[in-house]
């Protein structure tokens, strides 16, 4: 697990990597967003694109798995305790291993009306207009990067009580906008 400086070139990746999800889910995908930290000009983060895809139903997707597959992108099961959704994972093959493809990608399936998509387009969206919000969770992240090199899921943890308090600030946020139109 390495953060890295932000790469103009995840947007272009996202962008790519949601056109191809576009053509394989077609009209079961309502919409399709790049969220997470490579999502959020100017800090640093892990060099994986975080894709959501909004759908009416898991069901519908699910059965387009062997087309996602064909397509690179592999089912790895479901996230999530309460609200859980469907995750695939995608990547880029590794030019010095032959057929060694390295993971760079979360797609994450969330049903339409879940809290879960608010979540992830408002906390983006949050960050990318307060600079300063997002540079304390850089700050954080760089901290818990150093504190949980080798524990993935000890650096998760660590991220998790201030993702959810921005989380709150952002969708209290994201409704004063809608309201005052």
């Amino acid at each position: 697990m390495e953060i890295v400086d932000h790469d103009p070139k995840w947007e272009e990746n996202a962008v790519n990597t949601i056109k191809r999800l576009r053509s394989i889910l077609g009209s079961a995908a309502i919409d399709i967003q790049h969220i997470g930290s490579t999502a959020i000009r100017h800090i640093k983060a892990k060099p994986v694109i975080d894709i959501a895809v909004l759908v009416r139903n898991f069901e519908e997707v699910l059965a387009l798995t062997p087309a996602l597959e064909k397509g690179g992108f592999i089912f790895r099961g479901w996230e999530g305790k309460e609200d859980r959704q469907p995750v695939f994972q995608c990547g880029e093959y590794i030019p010095e291993e032959k057929d060694m493809r390295l993971l760079t990608h979360y797609i994450h399936i969330v049903k339409a009306g879940s809290r879960q998509w608010d979540n992830y387009i408002n906390f983006r969206d949050y960050m990318n207009e307060h600079p300063a919000v997002a540079s304390e969770y850089e700050t954080l992240k760089m901290r818990l990067e150093k504190k949980y090199k080798n524990d993935y899921s000890g650096y998760h943890k660590g991220k998790q009580d201030y993702i959810a308090v921005i989380i709150k600030a952002a969708n209290r946020w994201a409704g004063s906008k809608r309201f005052l139109g």
